[in-house]
């Protein structure tokens, strides 16, 4: 709750969305920060990005100064204790902007959002986020991702590929994406592991015609 509400204030400040679970938990929002801060081990550069860090003027300033300090490569993608970097947090919430600055950076675009059960490449965490995509800057960086030397064909702990996560939206949209983008890279016959094509998991009867049409 607190985080989505972080992001949202991220998002849209006037919408005070953090003001609004600090009073529903009967605490101040300074407090509930503070807690989760701690709780979670938000870096720096975390706590940069979901504005609540007041050293820098925003993103790109943090990341410049990491930059003429020499401890770019090392902090920019380190992770909270819940196993997300700044990328993963930007990704996770639709932070297309934020994204944009973060792989501009240098962040790793291969790296996986992981915890005790998953782990789960960015590009998969960007096309399952909230639905509708093409609405909430989630396509942007779809979009962003295919651009970058990422793999594929990459697998979660359960065997899906990006390819099979677009599917079982029937997010069109993102699939003719990844057929523009890699159609002679991904793998279109591949299988979870409960042996599920990509077709299987759409439930559309006309899920190959759809997904080749305008690819050529």
């Amino acid at each position: 709750m607190v985080d989505s509400a972080l992001a949202d204030q991220y998002i849209d400040p006037t919408r005070q969305a953090l003001a609004r679970v600090a009073s529903f938990c009967k605490t101040t929002s300074f407090e509930l920060i503070e807690e989760h801060r701690t709780s979670c081990g938000l870096t720096p550069l975390h706590e940069t990005l979901l504005g609540i860090n007041q050293s820098y003027s925003g993103l790109e300033q943090h990341l410049q100064w990491l930059r003429r300090d020499g401890s770019l490569s090392e902090l920019i993608d380190e992770p909270d204790f819940r196993g997300r970097t700044a990328l993963a947090w930007a990704v996770e919430y639709g932070m297309a902007d934020a994204v944009r600055t973060l792989l501009n950076f240098g962040s790793n675009p291969c790296q996986y959002r992981t915890s005790d059960r998953s782990r789960t490449p960015m590009l998969h965490l960007a096309i399952a986020g909230p639905p509708p995509p093409l609405e909430s800057g989630l396509f942007e960086v779809v979009k962003m991702f295919l651009a970058t030397d990422i793999d594929i064909n990459a697998r979660d702990e359960e065997g899906w590929t990006a390819f099979h996560i677009a599917s079982s939206w029937r997010s069109y949209d993102i699939l003719h994406e990844i057929m523009r983008t890699h159609f002679y890279y991904v793998d279109i016959a591949g299988k979870t592991n409960l042996d599920e094509l990509a077709d299987d998991l759409s439930q559309d009867a006309d899920f190959y015609p759809k997904l080749l049409m305008n690819t050529y």
